[in-house]
């Protein structure tokens, strides 16, 4: 029993050095895109490094990491700028009601969840590149939409991820360093993916995603 409990804490403390590695590699190569460029492909890079991860798994080489990253680099910018650009375009709005034509109410309100929808949606649609990497953009898009409207409460443990995450990484700002972007998008990713797996065994026949 004691070198079975031993076994398991040296496989589990493998992992979390995995983990911390992975997001040393992500640091890395979202700096190497200047963040605003690096962020969105080393995410999927990050996604699909933990793809069927175990306690016991080998470190990715950096040059397989190199892959994916390159693979995702220009899609994934695509997509994260009309992302971006329709996120910027709600809160910009949304401050110029509240401020200048002191708006007040559910129409900042209704801003705000447009705006939390789309971060979902933005999740959703870089983790469908593991699933289906030549699906088109506008594809994609409608993916997400329709995978948040018919799941809502799958989202909910997303959001309390999110939320812990931010909590210990604000109480520790030295663990972004080490478990910062790998454990929260290890845990998000998990969670999508059984999303996915729900939407594929409800919808087996779905003909765009063949």
């Amino acid at each position: 029993m004691t070198i079975q409990w031993r076994s398991f804490l040296m496989k589990f403390l493998f992992a979390i050095t995995n983990i911390v590695y992975l997001n040393i590699l992500w640091l890395l190569f979202s700096l190497l895109g200047l963040v605003i460029f690096g962020f969105a492909p080393a995410s999927v890079a990050l996604i699909k490094s933990l793809e069927g991860f175990h306690l016991d798994a080998d470190y990715i080489p950096i040059k397989i990491f190199f892959t994916y990253y390159k693979e995702s680099f220009k899609k994934t910018n695509q997509l994260q700028l009309i992302y971006l650009s329709a996120i910027l375009s709600l809160f910009f709005s949304s401050r110029i009601l509240i401020t200048l034509m002191n708006v007040t109410g559910i129409i900042p309100i209704f801003y705000l969840t447009v705006m939390v929808i789309l971060v979902f949606m933005n999740s959703m649609s870089l983790q469908s590149f593991l699933f289906y990497p030549y699906m088109k953009i506008i594809e994609r898009f409608k993916l997400s939409l329709f995978l948040f409207m018919r799941y809502p409460l799958s989202f909910l443990p997303i959001i309390f991820t999110g939320i812990g995450c931010y909590t210990i990484i604000s109480i520790k700002s030295a663990f972004f360093i080490f478990i910062g972007a790998s454990l929260p998008i290890a845990i998000i990713a998990y969670l999508q993916g059984k999303i996915f797996n729900k939407f594929i065994a409800d919808f087996p026949d779905f003909g765009v995603l063949q």
